[in-house]
């Protein structure tokens, strides 16, 4: 018998789960992310695991009945005194098996519930890109707001996708 799907915080465990995910986003969907699999980060896995152990900082996952990762979402609050009602969310992904059932939603409101449990955190804020239709349509469903527009945010051959800044108040 499977076990139930679940949404929960990554741990130091989950660090070679989700560099997989994310070497795949990457791939799969470039112009949502600012790294390329050339120069992203958490191909170290001491950085993923520094990221996974953070106190507050984090990722979130939605596992499916069969215990495989069908979506992440990351959450960053900042350090600085006078931002740091603002927390942002970072990396959201969902793979192609986990589209259209609901585990980009579940992993979102589990995001926004920590931020919401966090003292003094006031604002969410993400960035989309203007080539992820349905992410935009699920972020403004959650009650965030566009606020800004970033022209040609990225470099991608000959497309120059745009960035949506949005921000979501709690």
């Amino acid at each position: 018998m499977s076990a139930p799907a679940e949404v929960r915080r990554l741990g130091v465990q989950d660090a070679a789960v989700y560099q997989a995910i994310r070497a795949e986003m990457l791939v799969d969907t470039p112009s949502s992310f600012g790294s390329s699999p050339e120069d992203d980060k958490f191909q170290d896995a001491a950085f993923a695991e520094e990221v996974l152990s953070h106190a507050t900082n984090g990722i979130f996952g939605f596992f499916d009945a069969d215990g495989e990762c069908q979506s992440v979402a990351g959450f960053i609050r900042t350090e600085s005194l006078k931002r740091r009602h603002i927390a942002e969310i970072w990396g959201v992904y969902t793979r192609p098996a986990g589209r259209r059932r609901g585990a980009a939603a579940r992993v979102m409101a589990a995001v926004i519930e920590h931020a919401r449990g966090l003292d003094g955190v006031e604002q969410l804020q993400l960035s989309v890109s203007s080539e992820a239709a349905a992410a935009e349509a699920l972020y403004l469903g959650l009650g965030f707001e566009v606020w800004g527009r970033e022209p040609k945010a990225l470099y991608l051959g000959d497309r120059r996708p745009d960035e949506i800044h949005m921000s979501l108040a709690l």
